[in-house]
């Protein structure tokens, strides 16, 4: 259990301002800005009605996809 402690820990460390690898051989899941949060919440004035269009009762025409085979997600 320590060993792997000790091993994870030594593959975390090292990065390019802890050695002298590269920047580009670090983790692309390392923080790159300081912005602050302001604790504002995102998007439109709080009474902005907004322009979403609705969809209607009866539409003028209904098309339906033919499905082929299938799809390889899985």
């Amino acid at each position: 259990m320590l060993a792997e402690l000790q091993d994870l820990k030594a593959r975390l460390g090292p990065n390019s301002r802890t050695s002298n690898r590269p920047p580009s051989q670090d983790k692309p899941w390392s923080p790159k800005t300081e912005r602050q949060k302001t604790g504002r919440s995102s998007g439109a004035q709080p009474d902005h009605p907004g322009k979403t269009l609705k969809m209607v009762d009866h539409p003028d025409e209904v098309v339906t996809p033919a499905v082929i085979g299938h799809c390889g997600c899985g």
